[in-house]
């Protein structure tokens, strides 16, 4: 971890391809229903979400 944070241009990059996983994440259905039953004060329902 040290190593990778003394290379400034490699933790950016780094941080790039975490911040495009992570933002493509929040995006998917089962992000969607987890919110969705968050703001509804549900359980979230998660049979009917195909893959990521």
């Amino acid at each position: 971890m040290k190593q990778i944070m003394r290379d400034v241009e490699k933790l950016a990059s780094r941080m790039g391809a975490d911040r495009a996983v992570f933002t493509k994440r929040l995006q998917s259905d089962g992000a969607r229903e987890a919110f969705t039953a968050l703001s509804e004060t549900r359980r979230p329902d998660f049979t009917r979400i195909n893959g990521p």
